[in-house]
This record gives C-alpha cells, sequence and structure tokens, in this order.
C-alpha cells in the first residue's frame, strides 16, 4: 500500500508545481477548500459528476423481501486552485435486488483529481482512485485501482477534444440549437483488480447526450437541459492475467427529466435500459430496465 501512497504524493506534487508555473502572474490564487459530494457511483471521474440512482420497493406482504437500487457514492474532498486539484476520501455502494443477478458491491478508499493546463489551449484532466471492494453476493474482496485521463481543447476548430461543451455553440447561426442540442465527454485508462484475479485492464468511457427543445427552455425557464437522452459505453478488457468474471461491455440508455436546484444541486426521473457487465461493480452479464430517482448534491465552504 505505500507504494500506491507514494504514487499519490509524486502525483500532487507535479501536479501542484505546474499549476504554481501556469499562475504566478496571477495576483493571488483561490484558497483551498473542503467538499461533500453525493453522486453516482463509477470507476471513471466523468460519470461521477452524474446524478445518484435511487429506488426502493418495500411489499407489506412478510413473503416478498424489499427491493432495492441504489447507485452511488459520497466524496468529502480537499480542493486546491478552485477545485483543479482534488484528494478525496470516498464511501460507494451499488446495490441492485431487482435483476436476475443480483448486485450488492461496496468501496472505500481515496480519490485524486487534477487538470493540467496546456498553455491555454486546453487541459488534460486526470483522475484516479485506490479502494477495497467487498462483493456481499460472491463473499469476496479485493483491492482496486483505476487511472484515468482525457483531454479538453478550449478552442472551437478542435470540436473532437471539446468535452463537456453543448453543440451546437451559443454563438452559432440558426435555430437548430433551440430545438435540439448535444455533448459528449469521453475517459481512457487502466483498472485494476486483485485478490484471486489480479488482472490488468485497459478502459474507455464514452457518452453522449441530446437535450430536446435546448434553446427554448434555456429561454424561457434558464433550465436548458430540462429533458435529456443518453448513452454511456463502459468498455474494457484485460491485457494482463487470466480473469473469470463478466467483461461484456455495458451499455446504457436513459431518457428523462431533470431540474437544477441551484449549481450545486440537480434533481431528476429518469428511464434506464441497461445491457452488459461492470467487474468494477460486481455487475454480471445481463440486460435490465428500470425507473429511478437522481440526484447529485455538492456542499463546500468554498469562498
Amino acid at each position: 500500500m505505500k507504494k500506491y501512497n507514494l504514487i499519490i504524493i509524486l502525483c500532487v506534487f507535479a501536479f501542484a508545481t505546474i499549476k504554481a508555473q501556469d499562475t504566478e502572474d496571477k495576483d493571488s490564487t483561490p484558497n483551498p477548500y473542503f467538499s461533500l459530494k453525493l453522486g453516482q457511483s463509477s470507476d471513471n471521474a466523468f460519470t461521477k459528476s452524474k446524478p445518484a440512482q435511487l429506488i426502493a420497493s418495500f411489499p407489506t406482504g412478510d413473503s416478498i423481501p424489499d427491493s432495492y437500487l441504489i447507485n452511488a457514492y459520497s466524496e468529502f474532498s480537499l480542493n486546491w486552485f478552485d477545485g483543479d486539484l482534488s484528494i478525496g476520501v470516498t464511501g460507494e455502494i451499488q446495490k441492485n435486488t431487482l435483476i436476475d443477478k443480483e448486485q450488492d458491491v461496496r468501496q472505500f478508499g481515496l480519490t485524486f483529481l487534477g487538470k493540467i493546463p496546456n498553455k491555454g489551449n486546453g487541459q488534460f484532466v486526470v483522475s484516479g482512485s485506490l479502494k477495497q471492494s467487498k462483493d456481499l453476493i460472491k463473499d469476496e474482496e479485493a483491492f482496486q485501482a483505476h487511472a484515468g485521463i482525457k483531454y479538453h481543447d478550449f478552442r472551437n476548430k478542435n470540436w473532437l477534444f471539446k468535452t463537456q461543451t453543448v453543440f451546437p455553440y451559443d454563438d452559432q447561426k440558426g435555430d437548430f440549437g433551440h430545438y435540439l442540442a448535444f455533448r459528449f465527454d469521453y475517459s481512457t485508462g487502466l483498472g485494476y483488480i486483485g485478490g484471486d484475479e489480479e488482472v490488468l485492464f485497459a478502459k474507455v468511457n464514452t457518452q453522449i447526450e441530446a437535450f430536446p427543445l435546448y434553446g427554448l427552455f434555456k429561454k424561457e425557464f434558464k433550465q436548458p437541459e430540462i429533458l435529456f437522452v443518453s448513452y454511456n459505453l463502459n468498455a474494457r478488457s484485460a491485457i494482463s492475467g487470466d480473469t473469470t468474471l463478466d467483461i461484456n461491455p455495458l451499455h446504457t440508455f436513459s431518457a428523462g427529466s431533470s431540474y437544477k436546484i441551484n449549481e450545486e444541486t440537480t434533481l431528476s426521473l429518469a428511464y434506464n435500459l441497461s445491457k452488459g457487465a461492470n467487474p468494477f461493480a460486481g455487475l454480471a452479464n445481463q440486460e435490465f430496465r428500470s425507473l429511478t430517482v437522481k440526484f447529485i448534491i455538492e456542499i463546500s465552504n468554498k469562498g
């Protein structure tokens, strides 16, 4: 475990050095601050910015057990450089008793996120986590390590790397954006599962979102993303070691409505269709549908 702690320390030191050079000409640097986040449990950074999912059923009869679908994490972080660098402690639960092959995984560990500037043209977003994972269905426990990277370009001409940006741009001519807008994101990286497996995976995560009536909702309600449709692909391939785990790609389609209470809190209701597996979350290969309440909350002492 010491070597993993050393890796985190070196990453933080390297990032802080680069960031300090990038901000040395500024009059002041934002003070560090703490934050508490509640969101969707995931092994990549961009999906964790999505709302947590929750649904529960409590039948009155004693012969029918209670049912749950919970996909959530909580993270307590220390942040620097206006959130461009953060280190946190996280706890996650991914439990679903509404499907044929039930899922119940609890995880606890450390997280890291850093944004490294690229001469003002964009930034590299590096994320990682070290955590202990316990599968209550299989009664197994294993160490997991994750590292991911993506590039976000600030320039409009490099649209392929302009992640988390709504298309068409607000300054583009035409009415198409009033009726439909799009956004995409991606992440590539590595994931390791220890225990009996000891296997290293290469990972790719992509997400495409569409927002019907984006411009009209923005104009009338200041809430452009009231309606949404999204597709998420979570794929991985073993590059070192052998595994008996289900590694089929996980495809998730979602459609629903969301309401942003403020900049830190969003509530939504969504219909989801999922097909595939996720070995990092104890999800066996299968197909299932769900109607879920979703939420994302962040509390901080940021000045």
